[in-house]
């Protein structure tokens, strides 16, 4: 990746907000090499640019922002970086979009209606469809359901352990807030 790329990706995020400019884009760039302590190698310095320009540059921009659009920004920033593989985490659009949209797939019955709402239910036939995700409601349904019961009813499921071979998904985080957003009701359904 070009050493300006986080510059110019942080630059189109919020040059229609009218809060930076090209002129202010180049003043972050020039700041952030300023600030990048030498290095021997070609390699390091770059890698050190490349964080020091992001750092810059998200600063100035946030500095402008309205605390509650804040996060919004670093909402977008993140999935930027990770559309573009930086972040060191794969990629997958069929999952951000799972996440995103939040979908459903309405079916006529929910075995499990008497402790998952019918929006989970639904939430959760759409993420079986999703490559890795297709035993999730088998699981839930008939394989340990009063251990998920257990899991959903926790306040915060996302910070433990899901039960059966789920629990791989702690090395996964991004995956594993799918799993949250599909099968809870405060996942945002």
């Amino acid at each position: 990746m070009p050493i300006n790329a986080p510059s110019a990706f942080t630059y189109e995020l919020s040059a229609h907000t009218s809060l930076a400019s090209l002129v202010y884009a180049s003043f972050f760039f020039a700041q952030a090499i300023d600030k990048t302590e030498a290095y021997a190698s070609y390699a390091e310095r770059c890698a050190a640019l490349v964080q020091s320009i992001r750092k810059t540059v998200f600063t100035w921009v946030a500095r402008g922002l309205f605390e509650r659009h804040k996060l919004t920004f670093v909402a977008l920033l993140t999935f930027r970086l990770l559309q573009r593989g930086v972040l060191g985490d794969a990629f997958d659009a069929e999952c951000f979009n799972f996440l995103l949209r939040g979908p459903t797939k309405v079916v006529p019955e929910n075995p499990l209606a008497d402790w998952l709402p019918n929006a989970a239910w639904y939430a959760v036939q759409k993420l079986i469809e999703i490559p890795g995700f297709e035993a999730f409601a088998t699981n839930m349904e008939r394989d340990a359901p009063s251990r998920f019961k257990e899991w959903i009813q926790e306040l915060h499921p996302e910070a433990v352990k899901l039960p059966l071979d789920w629990k791989r998904l702690d090395s996964q985080p991004f995956r594993k807030l799918m799993v949250r957003a599909g099968s809870t009701s405060n996942g945002g359904l």
